[in-house]
């Protein structure tokens, strides 16, 4: 998982590189466009098209005859039976093209992720910082602590919470400039990079959390390299801003940008290829 991470992370990172100075909206418009775009391909590709006309057909009849027979609660029943059932099969056979979809989507989200759901630390700011040790080595993490840097001060004592088996501090952030928070262990040096700016609109890749050896963390925070089942360490989290990326007026979630815009592209690209959802 964490070759691919690397790789996927690099081509997303060299992408979102084109747009350095640019509007943070116009990646996420053209990102989101061209999954649009290839979903449109993938459905065509990958659909029994012939049996989705028929049950598009199939359920446009059913809604004609309930129109024409709405006073008759009987053949309305028997219409509204047979659309659920038209219905069902549409669903069911476009989940072959949803399948193929899924994976490479989820991966696409979760590096959008990084540079849209939070927003960088700006000097003046303070942050909460957690670090998640595993349940064998917390007895012996007294004296773990987190070092100052040039970049940040460490304003609070480890607060230590045995249930969760993890540390925080409080940092306030004093540069504008690329830091790491480093741990000293007795066999090795734990870092996480953190993202400062001085502009809390600047577009950048923002990986909140260092992942630990479950798949499920290493597949949604893909950015920063996990630890293995053997270390110390189970996670460390830094507390960002979320970010705000207003597009015409309206701010909504990035996610929900993605959404509406690739399903526009979708059903744009549909029709000029033709294509029966």
């Amino acid at each position: 998982m964490n070759a691919l991470n690397s790789i996927l992370t690099a081509i997303t990172d060299a992408f979102f590189s084109l747009w350095a100075g640019g509007p943070a909206w116009a990646p996420l418009i053209v990102v989101s466009a061209l999954a649009g775009l290839v979903a449109a391909i993938v459905f065509r590709f990958t659909s029994r098209q012939d049996l989705l006309r028929r049950d598009a057909e199939l359920i446009q009849a059913q809604l004609l005859a309930m129109k024409l027979f709405r006073d008759d609660l009987g053949t309305m029943g028997r219409c509204l039976g047979r659309l659920l059932r038209f219905t069902a099969l549409r669903l069911w056979h476009s989940l072959p093209p949803t399948l193929v979809m899924m994976v490479p989507f989820v991966l696409l989200l979760t590096q959008l992720a990084r540079w849209y759901e939070h927003a960088p630390l700006l000097p003046g700011d303070q942050a909460l910082v957690m670090l998640q040790l595993s349940k064998d080595e917390w007895s012996e993490s007294n004296t773990l602590a987190l070092e100052q840097s040039a970049e940040f001060v460490v304003e609070t004592p480890s607060l230590r919470d045995p249930g969760e088996h993890a540390l925080y501090w409080r940092i306030g952030i004093t540069q504008p400039r690329k830091a790491s928070l480093r741990w000293k262990l007795p066999q090795q040096e734990i870092q996480k990079n953190i993202t400062i700016a001085s502009n809390r609109q600047q577009l950048l890749a923002i990986d909140a959390r260092r992942p630990g050896p479950g798949w499920t963390d290493r597949l949604l925070h893909p950015g920063g390299a996990a630890f293995g089942p053997t270390d110390t360490i189970r996670g460390i989290d830094v507390q960002y801003p979320r970010r705000s990326t207003p597009l015409l007026g309206l701010d909504l979630p990035w996610w929900a940008t993605f959404l509406i815009l690739s399903v526009l592209a979708a059903i744009l690209g549909g029709r000029i290829m033709r294509v029966q959802f």
